[in-house]
């Protein structure tokens, strides 16, 4: 009795500690339909947001054997969204960005696939400054809040021409870019879709056989790379600051160098 005791004991221990893993695909499901599945499959922890901050923002991706807290993490990707963890059973998720307009559009290739990861900005229709920005989701789409009426969106991405919309309503509906060629020498080089990829915390992109790879500088990289944006000779991170830059794993000190370096 003891033994069959224990067995059982054994196996709630387990059952517990396996729910604390998530495993589960997302497809263009609102993040606070992902959050209360996600408090569904968890007894130790309290996830508090408010249902209606976070119902436009789009989630598509997948977790695999995720702790709770990485698989919210996750699921805010880009988003201008905060997610805390208070003490060892509390995490609460907000939006840093609180306005009644939220610009929603999808991003696509030449062969119209999703592009993930796609720097979009909004600038001030009248003088181009940047008032907001984000980035697209795994399925293409960005969802950014915005207050004035009209805004002019500007999005980039390795190895394809950069776009520009004028959006007047919240719905900037389907966005095609094209893929950047140039000239050299009677030679035409055509960039390629680089693999960008989310490696833990980290966002991984390759530029090898683009069009960066052969014509760019360190610089026209860096100014296509999510979430940065080039403001005169400052790069800047959305709603970071400035950063810090290495240049194969040294800190970057002279500027002179990116504009040199291939």
């Amino acid at each position: 009795m003891k033994r069959i005791s224990f067995i059982l004991l054994l196996c709630a221990i387990v059952s517990v500690a396996s729910a604390q893993k998530i495993t589960h695909t997302f497809q263009d499901v609102a993040l606070s339909d992902a959050l209360k599945y996600i408090q569904e499959q968890t007894a130790n922890y309290n996830i508090t947001f408010i249902y209606d901050e976070l119902e436009d923002f789009r989630v598509t991706t997948h977790l695999q054997n995720k702790p709770v807290p990485d698989a919210i993490v996750q699921l805010a990707g880009f988003y201008p969204v905060r997610v805390v963890k208070s003490g060892k059973h509390e995490i609460y998720v907000e939006c840093t960005h609180k306005t009644d307009r939220h610009l929603t559009g999808t991003i696509i290739d030449e062969n119209c696939q999703p592009v993930p990861y796609a720097n979009v900005y909004l600038l001030h229709p009248s003088d181009s400054t940047v008032i907001g920005g984000g980035v697209s989701n795994e399925a293409g789409v960005f969802v950014i809040p915005y207050e004035l009426s009209t805004v002019l969106a500007r999005i980039s991405y390795v190895g394809y021409k950069t776009t520009y919309r004028l959006c007047r309503k919240e719905q900037a509906g389907v966005i095609q870019i094209k893929p950047e060629a140039q000239t050299i020498n009677g030679i035409v080089v055509t960039g390629e879709r680089p693999k960008v990829q989310l490696q833990g915390n980290s966002l991984v992109m390759n530029v090898e056989g683009t069009v960066m790879e052969r014509m760019g500088t360190a610089e026209d990289v860096l100014s296509r790379v999510p979430t940065i944006s080039k403001k005169g000779d400052v790069f800047e991170i959305l709603g970071k600051g400035v950063p810090l830059i290495y240049l194969n794993n040294r800190k970057l000190t002279d500027r002179t160098t990116s504009r040199t370096s291939r």
